[in-house]
């Protein structure tokens, strides 16, 4: 009946003028058009109405972490710990992360770091417009501010012991770190108008570039200490600073927003409060339970790291064997390990984990006792010739790890990448191989004994002890394990290598150890705040604890990162206790 439709186009057209009544023929004549024009619209087959897309479920991925999740702030000194410390990476950024190479990567999402003098040493921070936590208020230099103080610890009047207990005055912010390096600055002055904070130091500080001090929410401190937010802020603009020598009665205000920030962020997972999840970075807290957190996506999130994942799941573990069991049962996607075994390796990767190996910033070095009577230098530069470092470490940590390589430096570790390999370019340290003629020819017929005391249950440790005694035996050196109430004459000492390079060496050079030459490098590195220059020093505190036999460092741990086929873009971290920090690199896969 469709091809009819060219008849109709052949009538007659009657057009009608008059008084606005229309005769019967023409009426139905409408009548019949009308009909023929819904006719031909049902002929030309309208495509039915099209289905709305199913929305595709979240894209999921599960990260364990060991560790029981105990507070929302991290910074505290009950609140520091691995697993409160992991959960932080995901809610909160600020200026810059700690990579997985340990170093110091510029976050230009949120704002940016930059010194604009040397003399004195000045720092700005700008901060990005439109940056908000989620709950929707505005991230402001009013946060910066109260991050400083927080940090800085510029209001305390606190005189400690040697145990670090407060004596006299009164410290209003517990944070984790007691010693604030970065406490000697003027008051921080910020302005509004153009997003910044300035900062500037009484003395030169080699890690400036680690002081993010974006904290806490100023609004729910004030909200926790029962105080206003201008209370907070007009007492940090006006107080004075705070001195040990002339303790003042303590400021009402900052002790409220001291005990809020300190423990008003902890949480009882059997009850958990989350007025403290607020956070500014590209996850916000859905639920938290004694064993697992939910993140989802913030979508109030505007920075540059903007994850591919849309739900988190953290699950916490007691321990490292229950999340290496979970990983193997593929209930965990993404985890680190730590440090495990060969066979365990092989494990993994028969239940279809992605296995990633590499350095981690935990060091084993001979270190020599000082009150050790009879281990004069001879026999100390005797006992470091006979030992074939190489062959220590293939035999230690290499089924591990094959790229490991004998530790070249006591400041630092192959697990903070560029930084490390600048440093041992020319840093003093002795090569790899022994020299067993010229470690005879040092002791001349001498035989001495020495004690080595070490960790009869740290696998590694107990069998380094059998490599180092049994290639000492070979020069003629004696080499006994020190009981506890013997006089050890050198330790195995196991030590953790920081993120700032300035830091390790503070802790090394302990006691005297280097000597002058140490020691001095040490200040210089301080307050050098050029990052090349504080390598230059750094290799300077190197050579100065080499050239003093203070020891020989040996081996790095080895760690292990598993993912499961369901995450791709997962890198490495040289972290003893994070997940990958670059997280938004992950995808899933379908």
């Amino acid at each position: 009946m469709c091809d009819d439709s060219q008849g109709f186009s052949r009538r007659r057209s009657t057009s009608f003028m008059g008084s606005g009544r229309k005769p019967k023929n023409i009426v139905r004549a409408a009548v019949a058009a009308v009909a023929v024009v819904a006719l031909l619209s049902g002929c030309t087959a309208a495509a039915p109405p099209t289905e709305p897309e199913p929305t595709p479920p979240p894209t999921t991925a599960t990260v364990g972490v060991v560790g029981q999740f105990t507070s929302f702030n991290p910074e505290t000194s009950q609140g520091a710990t691995h697993a409160n410390l992991a959960v932080s990476q995901y809610l909160h950024e600020s200026f810059a992360y700690i990579g997985d190479d340990l170093q110091v990567t510029g976050n230009t999402g949120f704002g940016e770091v930059e010194k604009i003098s040397d003399d004195p040493l000045t720092v700005v921070y700008s901060l990005h417009e439109g940056r908000k936590w989620s709950d929707g208020t505005l991230v402001t230099m009013e946060d910066l501010l109260f991050g400083w103080a927080v940090n800085t610890g510029w209001f305390d009047d606190a005189a400690y012991d040697e145990q670090g207990d407060v004596v006299s005055g009164t410290r209003y912010f517990d944070t984790a770190n007691t010693e604030s390096l970065n406490s000697d600055t003027e008051r921080a002055e910020i302005d509004t108008r153009k997003r910044t904070m300035t900062v500037t130091y009484d003395d030169p500080f080699a890690d400036w570039n680690r002081q993010w001090l974006l904290d806490r929410p100023l609004h729910v401190v004030a909200e926790k200490a029962g105080v206003s937010a201008g209370d907070i802020l007009r007492v940090i603009r006006e107080a004075p600073k705070g001195d040990p020598e002339a303790p003042a009665e303590p400021n009402a205000v900052l002790l409220a927003a001291g005990r809020a920030w300190s423990t008003g962020f902890d949480v009882d997972p059997a009850a958990p409060d989350l007025s403290g999840a607020v956070s500014n970075g590209p996850y916000m807290v859905e639920s938290l339970q004694s064993d697992r957190l939910e993140l989802v996506r913030n979508p109030v999130y505007e920075g540059a790291n903007y994850p591919a994942i849309d739900r988190l799941t953290v699950r916490f573990f007691p321990d490292e064997q229950s999340q290496l069991d979970a990983v193997q049962a593929g209930e965990v996607d993404v985890a680190n390990l730590g440090n495990v075994s060969e066979a365990t390796i092989g494990r993994l990767q028969s239940a279809g984990a992605e296995v990633l190996t590499g350095a981690r910033p935990r060091t084993l070095s001979l270190i020599f006792v000082d009150e050790a009577d009879r281990m004069d230098d001879t026999t100390r530069e005797a006992l470091m010739l006979s030992l074939d470092r190489k062959q220590l470490v293939e035999d230690s940590v290499g089924g591990v790890n094959p790229d490991a390589a004998p530790l070249r430096s006591f400041i630092s570790s192959a697990a903070s990448g560029s930084a490390y390999r600048d440093l041992i370019a020319d840093n003093g340290s002795p090569g790899d191989g022994p020299d067993v003629n010229r470690a005879t020819s040092l002791l001349d017929g001498d035989e001495p004994q020495v004690r080595i005391r070490y960790e009869p249950t740290d696998t590694v440790a107990a069998h380094l002890f059998a490599e180092i005694a049994r290639m000492a035996e070979a020069v003629g050196i004696d080499v006994r394990p020190a009981g506890d109430d013997d006089q050890a004459d050198a330790e195995l000492v196991s030590a953790d290598v920081s993120d700032s390079l300035y830091e390790t060496a503070r802790q090394r050079v302990t006691g005297g150890a280097g000597g002058v030459d140490a020691v001095r490098a040490l200040l210089e590195m301080r307050q050098s705040t050029d990052p090349e220059h504080v390598i230059e020093v750094g290799q300077d505190v190197d050579r100065a604890l080499f050239d003093d036999l203070y020891g020989m460092p040996l081996v790095e741990a080895s760690g292990v990162v598993a993912h499961s086929a369901k995450v791709s873009g997962v890198a490495y971290t040289s972290s003893l206790w994070a997940a990958p920090s670059e997280f938004w690199s992950w995808q899933p896969v379908e």
